[in-house]
């Protein structure tokens, strides 16, 4: 199971082929072949980012027509870098244009049992975690900023799923997408400490050269294992969103003036 880069229609994005076979489909969009006036031709799907909303609203066309998403059936919420998570039914769907219609407020992971539902959330560095249980054919996607890590948030989606649709962390898939690596996240003291406080820091704290820097993948991977998930049902991308500027959109390395990608995934 890995990542890889695929193209259909104008949209060019990330996903996992073994997944579709297993009944479940991701994406990670990148930001190529779009329209937007923070980035030249970039496939801005972040609202609230300096684009025209008629500039987001077309990215999101191009998207949905392109790989057959029913743009009907997409389900997202505004993230607040927490760790509350919510199950998306079917009175969640927006019943006008979903843009315009976000009901879900302060959630940074959403989860579903129901096909078709389309659960998305939006990166430009934090990284996504992807949930597929492919015996009870649940999914999950939860954003993980370093404060969604230190709250454990991966964590919290898989014991979500366990209460909610009886999943058991031996049958469930987990897919580590794009965001910042630890050569481009150094951060203060005080946040180093919180991260320290999770299992196996050692792994992914480091501290050298009067520098504090935290690999946000290998943090959230630690927590999965920890957790229950095994290692071979792990899959991390290497691709880095600050040092990836054809591909992504990044908060850091464009200085906060920047768009957002999207993770997506769907039961089939």
């Amino acid at each position: 199971m890995q990542f890889k880069i695929a193209e259909q229609g104008t949209i060019t994005y990330l996903t996992i082929p073994q997944l579709e076979e297993l009944g479940a489909r991701l994406i990670f969009t990148t930001k190529k072949n779009g329209l937007s006036d923070i980035s030249e031709n970039a496939l801005n799907l972040g609202l609230n980012t300096g684009d025209p909303i008629d500039r987001i609203r077309q990215n999101y066309s191009t998207l949905c027509s392109s790989l057959d998403i029913d743009s009907s059936r997409i389900v997202f919420s505004d993230q607040v870098h927490g760790c509350d998570i919510k199950h998306i039914g079917l009175k969640d769907l927006p019943s006008e244009d979903f843009i315009n219609t976000r009901t879900l407020h302060a959630i940074d992971g959403i989860s579903t049992n129901l096909s078709g539902i389309w659960l998305t959330t939006l990166y430009a560095d934090c990284i996504p975690i992807f949930f597929y249980d492919f015996r009870q054919r649940a999914v999950a996607v939860s954003h993980a900023g370093w404060k969604g890590t230190a709250l454990r948030i991966g964590e919290k989606t898989v014991d979500f799923m366990k209460k909610n649709y009886g999943s058991r962390p031996c049958d469930i898939l987990c897919a580590i997408g794009p965001g910042l690596c630890r050569k481009h996240f150094e951060v203060q003291k005080d946040v180093f400490e919180q991260l320290q406080k999770l299992p196996y820091s050692q792994n992914f704290c480091v501290y050298e050269r009067e520098v504090y820097s935290v690999d946000l993948k290998l943090a959230n991977q630690e927590t999965l294992l920890n957790c229950g998930i095994l290692k071979e049902n792990i899959v991390c991308s290497e691709l880095c969103t600050f040092e990836e500027e054809e591909l992504f959109f990044s908060y850091r390395r464009d200085k906060g003036k920047t768009g957002r990608m999207a993770g997506m995934i769907s039961i089939l």
